[in-house]
């Protein structure tokens, strides 16, 4: 049965579940600050300095929708991010550039992947590129074009 964006029994659904992902979370976070138009980005722009563990639940709970929602929740939860990213410019940098979304995207998958096959279990090759095809879906609902 699919409700959301994702089969019910989709590779993306199954490793999203598991709370062992938030272990990534550091990880993930300082790959895209390596880029450096991220970094100044989120130098300018973010609250996690000052409210990091808001900063962590409104992304837990962005991916939670992304993931999990129905398609309209989705939907709705990708416009509030590009909206949000809009407004994230500067010198060299806009948020909403393909580029950086792409970063950012494939910083979260490289994360997802080595963090599940790690702690919960290897994933079968087939596997792993399903969940690589099926992230595309999240990639393009935020900004990211398919070709990239």
């Amino acid at each position: 049965m699919t409700t959301g964006l994702f089969a019910d029994d989709s590779v993306t659904r199954r490793v999203n579940s598991e709370g062992v992902l938030g272990l990534g979370g550091g990880r993930a976070l300082l790959m895209q600050l390596a880029h450096p138009a991220v970094a100044e980005g989120v130098a300018d722009h973010s609250d996690f300095e000052t409210d990091p563990f808001g900063r962590l639940r409104r992304t837990i709970e962005a991916e939670t929708t992304l993931v999990f929602g129905t398609v309209e929740e989705a939907h709705a939860t990708a416009a509030r991010i590009r909206a949000v990213h809009e407004r994230v410019t500067g010198a060299g940098y806009q948020a909403n550039d393909p580029e950086l979304l792409l970063w950012v995207h494939a910083t979260l998958v490289d994360t997802a992947l080595r963090v599940y096959t790690r702690f919960v279990r290897p994933l079968r090759r087939n596997e792993a590129e399903a969940y690589y095809d099926e992230s595309t879906r999240l990639a393009e609902l935020l900004g990211v074009p398919r070709h990239r």
